[in-house]
């Protein structure tokens, strides 16, 4: 058979589909368009079209024809002849498994057809699918708002079109409880209103009356760009709107051209068709292969002899690959993040926004729990002793307290006195402005360690977001898919859902609490220390920001929502939980006063290591000597993972950071200067004086943390000694590594360091998201 329609010709032909048979006449269309001549009136063409499962079943086979630019085509063809298969290709769209031959030319900016680049053909068109079931819960109203605002359209189309399709009445009703008539309707407005160059709709018409099919067909050929519209049964009426009718049978495309020459082609090919039935319902019977006498198995074998032609015809080429990186789908959008952000709190199961409040409470009800303690011991401590001098105030409270009061008190003491010596004064208000310093260091970073650790790591990482709601993950996909927004918009909104709902709130709970200590605290502490407010609340703020990127990185890990705080948690355990558990044990096995910890032990660069004493303690117990390898081997491991993790855990970012940035810039050690004036003989003094001051204690209570000193005179000069003359901070957990001389470059590294991790495991998180929210296209 010759095929009569050339790339010049306006007029579709319905011989088109015989191509398989005429190759000759194939291989002068595709040098023409090599050539890359005009091709008037066809927006698109497939040749030789083929798709194949990976288990080697054909979905097409052989498909081959010619879209004509402006008209309106008709698809038809029995459920599971290809249609949807079809109309995916049409798009660009493939199963990243499938195999595909043939090739498909579009219609390029010189109007002559090219290869199809999918990515820029993709957003030509305009693919309509019977996915508006997904929004559920959205107000119909709602949805085509903001389906429009997606594609840069107004809300009076928007009430235009649902009063043309009669649905006002149902503007304010879920579209899960709307009828499948009225679904179907605004699926229809939501594809008007994304228009493109070519406009693919899948079965809009089904379930509705023939007075709104006939609306709806006059309202998308008012739009005067080319549709393809998938009809399952059509009425000799709605037939006379289309110009263009596509017929498929067994996989393959047998007939392509104008919809009034259908009925001649195939009597031309020995069709023979009833006085009584409507000859496109008549095709679809064959079709069916659905015989009432001889003449309909003499059709019928005609019909499968067309398709048969096609289908053994020689096969194309075999097409490359699925696209592997989109960039077009990476852009941001302002209005595409908001409109996601918008549609995700109807995904709550109590009420829109209702998730917002949890994600408020649970952070907050964990970090009261975590911090609790700590408040309550603070402002036991704080709070009005009875029968208890001024000096004897925090004595048996916290040292970050009463090392700070007693300073204080000597140091107003003898500057009061008359005849003082100025430089033992400048002395003593430097050691006393340290011990502030330190004492306020060590505060916070007990307070925050608690708070970041139970309110961050486990309030907002343990807690999955509505983005990872089943629901609103395809629906999201399909949005993506149907253009309203980019994979880009959809990641980002994640990261403002992330960073308001947790980030935020864990900031808001966090300030809180910083403002409760400063009202606990000794109001004299606070006036003695130089680290100020700035600092630590500047901090703050990037610890809610490196908690919230772990946060991304795990919503963006492929996990599931039943599964998520199984993950978390065990991500938690491993990163957080074991190192940060060996990290105190192994910290306090040196504390010379037991089980309370020094104030310099709540200060992580203060804090020496005893790795080397478990090592020894192994070696000397009673195991055999392989049990004794085995684990010290194990001991070897957590110690290695214990140095790495302590410093990338984010819950203590603030107290390792405060300390560091505090360490450089002198504000928990003594001046160098004036160091070198201050010996053993100057702290002795200022010991003995405090001493004066109250009394030699001594201390019948076992328990009491200065009992092993016998003396407040004693203990003062040790630790006096300890942090005006004998400071060697180190880094956390390795004292091999000294910080006496930190520089600004180890401060940023340290600080890189905790953002190191997590932006590594999001950039292979980010790229699973991305891909598999892509689009799947195929050139």
């Amino acid at each position: 058979m010759n095929n009569q329609n050339s790339l010049e010709s306006e007029k579709p032909t319905s011989m088109e589909s015989s191509q398989g048979s005429s190759a000759n006449s194939t291989n002068i269309e595709l040098n023409s368009i090599a050539e890359g001549e005009k091709s008037v009136g066809i927006l698109m063409k497939m040749d030789k079209y083929e798709r194949v499962t990976e288990k080697g079943v054909p979905l097409l086979k052989r498909v081959s024809f010619s879209l004509p630019e402006g008209k309106m085509t008709a698809l038809l063809g029995l459920s599971g002849d290809g249609k949807s298969t079809l109309m995916d290709g049409m798009a660009g769209l493939c199963s990243p498994s499938h195999k595909t031959y043939g090739e498909v030319y579009v219609k390029g900016k010189s109007g002559a057809l090219e290869k199809r680049k999918a990515e820029e053909w993709f957003n030509r068109v305009n693919y309509t699918q019977q996915s508006m079931i997904e929004y559920k819960k959205i107000p119909a109203y709602d949805v085509l708002c903001s389906i429009a605002k997606c594609y840069g359209k107004n809300e009076q189309e928007v009430d235009d079109y649902m009063s043309m399709l009669r649905i006002s009445k149902v503007k304010k009703v879920h579209f899960e409880n709307l009828s499948g008539g009225e679904q179907r309707r605004a699926m229809v407005i939501a594809g008007l209103l994304a228009q493109k160059d070519l406009n693919i709709w899948d079965e809009p018409l089904t379930g509705l009356d023939s007075e709104m099919a006939r609306v709806i067909l006059s309202m998308m050929k008012k739009s005067q760009s080319t549709n393809l519209v998938t009809v399952h049964q059509v009425s000799e009426d709605l037939m006379r709107r289309f110009d263009h009718v596509i017929l498929m049978h067994k996989s393959t495309i047998i007939y392509s051209g104008p919809a009034e020459e259908i009925k001649k082609y195939f009597a031309d090919k020995g069709i023979e068709f009833p006085s009584d039935a409507f000859y496109v319902n008549y095709l679809m019977q064959l079709c069916a292969e659905n015989s009432d006498n001889h003449t309909d198995i003499k059709n019928i074998e005609i019909f499968n002899t067309l398709a048969n032609e096609i289908v053994h015809s020689p096969c194309g080429e075999k097409a490359g690959e699925n696209i592997k990186f989109l960039p077009l789908q990476l852009k941001l959008s302002f209005t595409g993040i908001m409109e996601i952000l918008k549609r995700s709190l109807y995904m709550d199961r109590l009420f829109k926004g209702s998730s917002i409040i949890g994600n408020l409470l649970f952070p907050l009800f964990l970090t009261t729990v975590g911090s609790i303690a700590f408040i309550l011991f603070l402002n036991q401590a704080c709070g009005p002793k009875e029968n208890r001098s001024p000096i004897e105030k925090y004595y048996y409270s916290d040292q970050a307290l009463y090392y700070p009061n007693v300073l204080y008190l000597f140091k107003k003491k003898i500057s009061e006195s008359p005849d003082v010596d100025a430089l033992f004064l400048k002395q003593v208000s430097a050691i006393h402005t340290v011990v502030a310093n330190i004492g306020w260091v060590s505060i916070l970073s007990k307070l925050f360690n608690f708070a970041l650790f139970y309110g961050g790591s486990i309030g907002c990482l343990m807690v999955p977001g509505s983005f990872l709601v089943i629901e609103f993950y395809k629906l999201c996909r399909t949005s993506i898919a149907a253009k309203q927004f980019k994979v880009g918009d959809f990641m980002g909104a994640q990261v403002v859902d992330i960073i308001v709902r947790k980030s935020f709130v864990l900031w808001v709970i966090l300030m809180a609490l910083y403002f409760v200590v400063c009202r606990i605290v000794d109001p004299n502490l606070l006036s003695a220390t130089t680290i100020g407010h700035l600092l630590p609340m500047t901090i703050l703020v990037f610890s809610v920001l490196l908690m919230g990127l772990h946060a991304v990185m795990l919503h963006y890990a492929p996990i599931t929502l039943k599964l998520f705080g199984l993950f978390s948690g065990l991500y938690i355990l491993i990163t957080q939980g074991i190192p940060g558990k060996f990290y105190s044990i192994a910290s306090t096995l040196q504390n010379p006063y037991g089980h309370v910890l020094s104030i310099d032990e709540c200060i992580s660069i203060f804090t020496k290591e005893s790795v080397d004493e478990l090592i020894k303690m192994v070696k000397s117990t009673e195991m055999s000597d392989g049990k004794k390898k085995l684990v010290s081997l194990g001991l070897n491991i957590v110690v290695k993972m214990t140095r790495f993790f302590i410093v990338c855990d984010p819950s203590l970012y603030f107290s390792q950071i405060l300390a560091k940035v505090s360490l450089y810039s002198n504000k928990i050690t003594i001046d160098s200067e004036l160091a070198k004036t201050i010996n053993a003989k100057v702290i002795t003094r200022i010991a003995e004086g405090i001493e004066a001051m109250g009394g030699e204690e001594k201390e019948s209570d076992q328990d009491h943390k200065f009992s092993t000193d016998g003396s407040m005179g004693a203990h003062l000069t040790k630790y006096l000694m300890t942090a005006c003359l004998d400071r060697a901070p180190n880094e956390v957990f390795n004292n091999s590594v000294s910080l006496k001389k930190i520089s600004l470059f180890h401060i940023g590294w340290s600080v890189l360091r905790f953002w190191l991790l997590p932006i590594a495991l999001l950039a292979l998180t980010g790229l699973y998201t991305y891909r598999f929210m892509l689009p799947k296209l195929r050139n």
